[in-house]
């Protein structure tokens, strides 16, 4: 006989005791316990703010809440405590610790930090967007953890470890001898692998640079393609994966510090030394009057002006181009791009990294793997896609339409545009439009939400909305034809909020 486990939600309400000694900012603490068996995962889902994660010899969960508000008044922090949510949810095999934001501000905001004990046996699993900290220790489950911008750092995990940043540097300190994989992966930060001496494993790093360095004073090393493997102590033992695509990695025994750290291929002796690293080429100049043709596997470029089309291929590094006259197309597998004022077709794509722009005359598409995405004007159709970030949209004269897997999504429509094609879809977020008040559409607007009490779903313009259970959660469905209707206004977002304001001055909330 199967038993099914209903997933049970359950709000997690802030009874601590609130501090507001100040109209600027107010502090409220909760702490609750929940139980977990044997084998059990522990997830924590945070938009900003630090995660601690400590295994303990316990049955159960302690959760420690801080929340942060901040506002320019009084009503603002009455606004920002209504739009942080966090909630708990799942069975005693699956708990998943998640804050959700339904609305954001210039005038206010919130940070949420977690600070949990959990049993020594949990599986351990964190996503975040932004956190200056990220600490898990004393686990001997395995660990994952995500996050965009922030440390994240590692220490006596005994289980199977992955990690992944864009912005962020990485520390791993491996006090016991390590017994299973670790894959450590940042683009745009620096790893840190400390293990004791006469730990065994293989170390496996890859850089774009490359810029190894370690306090072994002897490595069987060789290079294998791009990277660089080398066996400690033997060749038993797992793997430890350490990826740093624009930044260094380091490898330090138990006691030694970095600054004692020496380059590999020039200070420590290993077996085979050949390794050519690829040629980084840089570009600076305030003036091309012409085509901009680059094309390089590792490189910078920054130019101010293009006074015809550029065209830019790189295997990782940073783009800044201040004025392009004619088409822009760039491509980066690592790394952030910057535009001014773009007068031909925009197409920006990063595997890994933030994308800002100030114009894009003619629109484009702009795309990364994962980071935010700021535009501060478009003049024709747009699509933006981010794998795991914001998009802010500050002014829109075309068609928009944004997608990311995790993050908000704030649009402004420009004055003057009457109707025009829009779509926004988060996996994880919320999403924020501003229209004109004579602005005409078809609305759809869906919301799957495991909060249904929550007011999700905000709108200056007169919809009709509708409720359904699906799967455990609920799925507003809200329709309405705004000013007589016109072009199709599609809005979607999972576990977060939508608003549509209605305003005839350009300004999009903004982090």
């Amino acid at each position: 006989m199967t038993k099914t486990v209903s997933t049970i939600a359950v709000v997690l309400t802030l009874l601590g005791a609130s501090s507001v000694t100040a109209a600027r900012f107010t502090t409220e603490r909760s702490s609750h316990t929940l139980t977990l068996l044997p084998g059990g995962m522990v997830v924590v889902e945070n938009v900003s703010g630090n995660v601690r994660v400590t295994g303990t010899d316990t049955d159960s969960v302690v959760v420690n809440i801080e929340r942060v508000f901040r506002a320019n008044d009084p009503a603002g922090l009455v606004r920002a405590r209504e739009a942080t949510l966090t909630t708990a949810e799942g069975h005693e095999k699956l708990r998943v610790i998640r804050t959700v934001i339904t609305a954001t501000s210039p005038d206010f905001g919130s940070v949420v930090n977690y600070d949990l004990q959990v049993p020594r046996y949990a599986r351990v699993r964190i996503g975040s967007k932004s956190a200056d900290d990220i600490t898990v220790t004393n686990i001997q489950g395995s660990v994952a953890v995500t996050n965009i911008n922030g440390r994240i750092t590692l220490g006596e995990v005994a289980g199977p470890v992955s990690v992944e940043s864009i912005n962020g540097s990485i520390t791993f300190d491996a006090v016991s001898k390590p017994i299973a994989e670790a894959r450590l992966t940042t683009i745009n930060g620096n790893i840190e692998l400390r293990v004791p001496s006469n730990a065994s494993f293989t170390w496996i790093a890859q850089s774009m640079r490359p810029n190894y360095v370690t306090t072994f004073k002897s490595l069987a090393g060789r290079a294998v393609g791009p990277a660089y493997q080398a066996f400690v102590n033997g060749t038993k033992g797992p793997a430890f994966r350490t990826t740093a695509v624009m930044g260094s990695v380091a490898l330090l025994r138990d006691g030694t510090k970095m600054s004692e750290a020496k380059r590999i291929f020039e200070e420590v002796r290993v077996t085979e030394m050949m390794m050519i690293a690829p040629a980084r080429r840089i570009v600076r100049r305030p003036l091309i009057d012409g085509n901009l043709q680059f094309e390089s596997s590792l490189g910078e470029v920054a130019v101010g002006e293009v006074r015809g089309s550029a065209n830019v291929k790189m295997g990782a590094g940073e783009v800044q181009l201040g004025i392009v006259r004619g088409i822009c197309d760039v491509v980066s597998l690592g790394g952030p791009l910057r535009f001014g004022d773009v007068t031909g077709r925009l197409n920006a794509r990063t595997s890994a990294g933030d994308i800002s722009i100030q114009s894009a005359r003619e629109g484009g598409t702009i795309t990364t793997g994962g980071g935010t995405i700021r535009l501060a004007h478009t003049g024709g159709p747009t699509r933006l896609q981010s794998g795991g970030g914001d998009i802010v949209v500050r002014q829109a004269s075309a068609a928009v339409s944004a997608d990311t897997r995790s993050g908000d999504i704030a649009i402004t429509m420009d004055p003057s545009a009457r109707s025009q094609r829009i779509t926004a879809k988060t996996g994880k977020g919320n999403v924020l439009l501003n229209l004109n008040p004579a602005f005409g559409a078809d609305v759809e607007v869906t919301i799957l939400t495991s909060d249904p009490a929550r007011d999700l779903l905000r709108s200056d313009f007169p919809l009709s909305i509708q409720r359904e259970q699906v799967g455990g959660k609920t799925r507003i469905r809200a329709f309405g034809k705004i000013n007589g209707g016109g072009e199709r206004i599609e809005l979607s977002s999972e576990e977060g909020g939508v608003q549509i304001t209605s305003s005839s001055v350009p300004g999009t909330p903004s982090k």
